[in-house]
């Protein structure tokens, strides 16, 4: 689980391709934690920490940290990639992801206080909302509805919802980081309803991963802060150096 594996943009090892088959009988590679061409091409290799700032300049300490963490099991045995949003080391809010057939599903958030939203079909199974899919592009989108599992101050209720990812190319502007300005990639518009906490805007960078994006952090409310890629580093669970926390490295 705590394997990584090659990518352009990261620094990732590898030990092992153990293999799982897909309905289609095509193996995947899960030795990254599901499926290491997804993990690729979406930005979710485990261990990897991308740092933001909240305007055009690099920023120390960042001004968020968006950590992969783990492989996480959730009810009914549904595994995902446990990835926290996180200022100055205290953490805002968790997502946890899904890949099944190489589509990228947001099985459930987690704010502070709390606060959860959890997409499930009847009566209870987590199946996700979809983010991304192998042939995402320009153009593309996909819409899923599903039954909202809401936790909100104590509170539990179910509302059906439908959720809508849509890309289309991203603008030089959009693309433009303290990092680095991107040659290529697409801006992600999310519509839900009813609303839940969902991003207003990613902009994503295949084999990089979202490079800019916008969120309130909330379930319900508040205003969307605009974060920029800074920094991508590697924190290996296993090293004694010392490293720091994802949000708190320097530029």
């Amino acid at each position: 689980m705590r394997a990584l594996c090659a990518a352009a943009a990261l620094t990732f090892f590898a030990c092992g391709k153990p293999s799982t088959p897909v309905d289609s009988g095509t193996p995947v590679d899960t030795s990254c934690g599901l499926d290491c061409d997804a993990q690729k091409r979406y930005g979710l290799l485990l261990n990897t920490c991308f740092e933001y700032a909240s305007g055009p300049s690099a920023t120390n300490p960042p001004a968020l940290g968006v950590f992969v963490r783990e492989v996480f099991t959730l009810e009914g045995g549904v595994k995902v990639l446990v990835v926290e949003y996180s200022v100055g080391g205290q953490k805002k809010m968790t997502d946890s992801f899904g890949i099944t057939n190489g589509r990228l599903l947001l099985m459930r958030r987690e704010f502070s206080g709390g606060q959860s939203v959890t997409y499930k079909a009847e009566p209870s199974e987590i199946v996700g909302v979809a983010w991304l899919e192998p042939g995402s592009g320009d153009n593309s989108n996909v819409s899923t509805t599903a039954n909202a599992d809401v936790l909100i101050s104590g509170t539990r209720k179910t509302e059906s919802t439908t959720y809508r990812a849509t890309l289309a190319s991203a603008s030089g502007s959009q693309l433009t980081t303290p990092a680095r300005v991107f040659d290529a990639g697409f801006q992600m518009l999310f519509s839900e309803d009813p609303d839940h906490g969902s991003d207003g805007l990613r902009i994503w960078v295949p084999d990089v991963g979202f490079v800019n994006f916008s969120s309130t952090f909330l379930i319900t409310g508040g205003n969307s802060t605009q974060y920029r890629l800074q920094r991508i580093r590697t924190i290996d669970p296993l090293s004694d150096a010392g490293e720091k926390p994802c949000s708190t490295g320097t530029p």
